[in-house]
Order: C-alpha cells, then sequence, then structure tokens
C-alpha cells in the first residue's frame, strides 16, 4: 500500500504540474500548467507580502525547494489573499534570481541570520517533557509500573527535537527586509518587506518569562 500510494503520489503530481511554465507580464506572475486540466493563474506583483520557501529532508540533499507568494486581497470579490504556488521544484541556486524578480531591491543573500536563545533548548524540553512525563505516568498507574521505561526514550526523543529546533530556528534582517526559518525536518524560510509589516506581537508564558525569553510574531 505504501508503494501504491507513492507511485500514485508521483503520477499525480506529474500530471498536475505537467508542462509547468512561470512567466512575468504587466506587472504580474503567470502560471500555466496541467497535463489534462490546464490552469492558467497570474499574482499581482504588488500584491505580495512574502516570499516563503520550504524543503523536506530529501528536497535538502537534493538542492531542491517549493516556493511560494503570500499575497493580500482587495475590496473585490474575487480577488482574496492567500498562499500561491510560484515554482512546485526549483533548483535552490537558482533562488536568489528569483527572489530578486519577486522582491525588486532586496537580497536575501544579504540576510545575516542569527540564532535563538540557546535556553530555548530547556523551554522547549520542559513544555513537551512534562505533560509527557504525567502521561506515562498516569497510563503506569493502570498499565504496572514496568510502562515506566518508555519515559527514558520519549524525553530523549523530545531532547533531540529541541535541539534540533534551536540549530535550525533563526532570524535576521536588512534595512529592507525581515527574515526567519524554522524547521528540524521540513525547512520553512520566510522573507517580509519592511514595508508589509502591519504589526509585531510579543507573548510570553510563564516558564519563558522565568527563563528571560519571549515569543515574536510578525503580522503582515
Amino acid at each position: 500500500m505504501l508503494l501504491i500510494g507513492w507511485i500514485f503520489s508521483i503520477v499525480s503530481t506529474f500530471v498536475m504540474y505537467a508542462g509547468f511554465e512561470l512567466d512575468m507580464t504587466d506587472g504580474r506572475i503567470r502560471r500555466h500548467y496541467g497535463l489534462f486540466n490546464q490552469i492558467e493563474s497570474f499574482v499581482p506583483l504588488r500584491r505580495i507580502q512574502a516570499v516563503r520557501t520550504t524543503q523536506t529532508v530529501l528536497q535538502r540533499w537534493f538542492g531542491v525547494c517549493k516556493l511560494y507568494v503570500e499575497t493580500a486581497g482587495s475590496y473585490q470579490k474575487e480577488d482574496i489573499g492567500g498562499s500561491s504556488l510560484i515554482s512546485p521544484l526549483l533548483e535552490f541556486g537558482k533562488l536568489k534570481g528569483l527572489t530578486d524578480e519577486l522582491l525588486p531591491g532586496r537580497d536575501i543573500d544579504a540576510v545575516a541570520w542569527l540564532k535563538i536563545s540557546p535556553k530555548s533548548v530547556l523551554a522547549s524540553v520542559q513544555r513537551s517533557g512534562v505533560p509527557l512525563v504525567l502521561a506515562v505516568t498516569i497510563v503506569s498507574a493502570f498499565l504496572g509500573w514496568s510502562w515506566l521505561f518508555l519515559m527514558l526514550p520519549l524525553l530523549a526523543y523530545v531532547s533531540l527535537l529541541a535541539l534540533l529546533r534551536f540549530r535550525t530556528t533563526g532570524y535576521g534582517w536588512t534595512d529592507q527586509m525581515f527574515a526567519s526559518r524554522h524547521g528540524a525536518f521540513s525547512k520553512t524560510s520566510v522573507y517580509v518587506p519592511l514595508e508589509r509589516i502591519q504589526c509585531v506581537v510579543v507573548r510570553q508564558s510563564p516558564l519563558q518569562r522565568r527563563l528571560g525569553l519571549q515569543s515574536a510574531s510578525v503580522h503582515t
């Protein structure tokens, strides 16, 4: 069943994106693709709020990514905002050339990436580990205390994920753009022009306050 599902996924992706074309015309991105159902759509450059790339582990090995743009809508009922796939498969070496067209005057390679605080590892372990310990303890009370042995490998897994998140999460900016990236296995990077930022929200949980940390969200 896994093999059949894998083959079906490959075939359906080929059918959907066969003959994929991308070009710029009259200040809009034009996309045309499809083997049987021909799809043509346009994305106005002036409505682009952010550019986002995603990479799975396998895609990172092959040096490719998916490229999306986040767009804003307008007063017209049929013109709604959302996430638009610009390239279903893009060689990472060609990413800068395309983002230069999508975000004129902004160089994604100029972003100086900064790491988040190492304290975030401890915060992540405590946030996930405390409920895990409680859950394993309750299960062991009903099924037998021998089930407590599950606690060690589960805590090790939580700690590994926390360390991976710390190593892969970052942020940075230039004088015209803010950027962030995250994802231990599936990596996501977002690039936002500064003039598109509408507000910044800062949150602190009790645990974060105790560790001197905070979470910041940028909204477009």
